[in-house]
C-alpha cells in the first residue's frame, strides 16, 4: 500500500477482527481531520475512555485545585503556540461526541500522572536499532495499556489550508483512541521516521508544552534541523520522552536517538542525542554503531527518575544484552519477541508483575523503504501490514 497515493483519497478500511488494525485515510483542516478520527473511531474511543483510568484517576484530579492549575496552564500554552492542535483535539471530541476536557486530559496524562506520582502504573516500549551495510532498520514494540491493543488505529492524513488548499502536513501514525497522533510510531511525506518511548523523570513542569503535543508536532517537520529546533525551543517540554529517528531522504545512513526532558530553573528542554552509525566491521563492539537499544529509561542524560517506573526497562535491557547481538531485522525481532523473563518480558502481556501489553510492533526497513506492522509476536508471526515509505537515496529495489 503506497500511502502517498492513498492520501489523495478519503478511504476508510476498518475491521473488528482482533488481529486487524483499523485504518483511516482523510484530508482536510486540522479540525476536519480530527473530526474524521473522532467520528470514525467513536466506538473505540468510547470504550477506551470508559474503561481506562480517565474517569477514575485523571478527571477527578483535574477537578482538584492543583490538577485544575496544571490543566489550565497546559491548555493556555498549547493555545498560544500550537492552536492548530487544539482545533484537532476539538475535532476529535466533536466527532466522537465527547467533551473536550476528556480528550485534552488524556493528551496530558503523562504530565498528570507524574504530578500524582503514579507513573509506575504503566511504562512501555522497546526499540532495537540495526545499522549495517546490508540491513538498516529501527524496530519498535509499542507497549501500553492493554485496552489499546484492540482499539488502536492507523491514521493516514493530509492536512491542508482551508483557503488555499496548500498541504501543511502529510503523515501516517499509529494512534491511541481519542489522542493526538504522534505518541507511538509514524512517518511523514518528507521521509522522516519516528518512534516514541515514554520516560519517567521526577521533574514535571506546568506552563510548558505537554510531551504528546510536541510528539504531534514532530509529524510536520521537514528536516532534522527543524526537529532539533522543536526539541530545543525556549518553550520547553513539560515532561520527558524519547524519540528514535531516521531520515529516509538523507544520503547518510545514520539514525538518531533523542532524550528530551524539562530542566530546573529553565524553560528550554534538556536534550540528549546519540547517533547510531553504520557498523562496517564485525569486530567493532560499541553501542553507538551497528546495533543499539532503547527502553523506558534515560541512557544518554543523567536525570533523576521514578525508580518504580524503570524496573521493567532494566529487565528488558538486561535480557536484550544477553541475547545474540542483532545484525539484521530477524535478529532484532528475535529480541523484540522474547518472552523468557517471566516477570518482565520484552514482548509483553498482562501479568501480576507487569500490567502492560505489546500493542503492535513496527519495523522501519530503511534500505527498502518499507514499514512492517505486526499485531502478534514478531518473532514467530508475519506482518499484518506492509506500507511503502517515501523513497530516498538509501532505498534499494525490493
Amino acid at each position: 500500500m503506497d500511502v502517498l497515493v492513498m492520501l489523495g483519497l478519503l478511504v476508510l478500511i476498518s475491521s473488528s477482527h482482533p488481529l486487524s488494525i483499523p485504518e483511516l485515510t482523510t484530508r482536510g483542516s486540522h479540525y476536519e481531520v480530527g473530526h474524521d478520527m473522532g467520528y470514525t473511531f467513536k466506538t473505540e474511543i468510547d470504550e477506551y475512555f470508559s474503561k481506562s483510568r480517565l474517569h477514575t484517576k485523571l478527571l477527578p484530579f483535574v477537578h482538584t485545585t492543583q490538577g485544575s492549575e496544571y490543566y489550565k496552564s497546559y491548555l493556555s500554552i498549547v493555545k498560544s503556540y500550537f492552536p492548530q492542535y487544539v482545533d484537532e483535539m476539538r475535532g476529535i471530541a466533536d466527532g466522537a461526541g465527547r467533551m473536550f476536557i476528556e480528550v485534552f486530559t488524556q493528551v496530558i496524562s503523562a504530565e498528570l500522572y507524574a504530578v500524582m506520582k503514579l507513573q509506575d502504573d504503566y511504562s512501555g516500549c522497546s526499540d532495537v536499532y540495526v545499522n549495517f551495510p546490508n540491513s538498516a532498520a529501527i524496530c519498535h514494540n509499542e507497549d501500553g495499556d492493554p485496552l489499546v491493543k484492540d482499539r488502536g488505529y492507523l491514521v493516514h492524513a493530509i492536512i491542508a489550508d482551508k483557503q488555499s488548499g496548500h498541504v501543511l502536513e502529510n503523515f501516517t501514525a499509529y494512534t491511541y483512541p481519542g489522542i493526538l497522533p504522534g505518541n507511538a510510531f509514524g512517518f511523514n511525506s518528507h521521509g522522516k521516521v519516528f518512534t516514541v518511548n515514554a520516560l519517567y523523570p521526577r521533574l514535571v513542569k506546568p506552563n510548558q508544552i505537554p510531551r504528546c503535543v510536541l510528539s504531534r508536532a514532530m509529524l510536520s517537520i521537514k528536516t532534522r534541523v527543524e526537529l532539533e529546533d522543536l526539541f530545543m525551543t525556549g518553550l520547553g517540554t513539560a515532561y520527558g520522552f524519547n524519540v528514535n529517528f531516521a531520515d529516509l531522504l538523507n544520503t547518510t545512513q545514520v539514525f538518531v536517538d533523542y532524550e528530551i526532558t524539562p530542566q530546573n530553573g529553565k524553560k528550554s528542554s534538556l536534550v540528549g542525542r546519540r547517533e547510531i552509525g553504520v557498523q562496517r566491521s564485525p569486530h567493532q563492539k560499541t553501542d553507538q554503531t551497528g546495533r543499539y537499544f532503547h527502553f523506558n529509561m534515560f541512557e544518554i542524560l543523567n536525570v533523576s527518575q521514578f525508580s518504580n517506573s524503570i524496573v521493567s526497562s532494566q529487565h528488558r535491557k538486561a535480557r536484550a544484552f544477553s541475547l545474540p547481538s542483532p545484525r539484521d531485522i530477524p535478529g532484532a525481532l528475535n529480541i523484540l519477541g522474547d518472552t523468557f523473563d517471566a516477570k518482565y518480558p520484552i514482548y509483553r502481556s498482562p501479568r501480576p508483575t507487569d500490567d502492560e501489553s505489546t500493542e503492535a510492533t513496527a519495523v522501519f526497513d530503511v534500505l527498502h523503504c518499507l514499514l512492517y506492522i505486526y499485531k502478534t509476536n514478531p518473532k514467530s508471526g508475519q506482518p499484518l501490514l506492509t506500507i511503502t515509505l517515501p523513497r530516498g537515496p538509501l532505498c534499494r529495489a525490493v
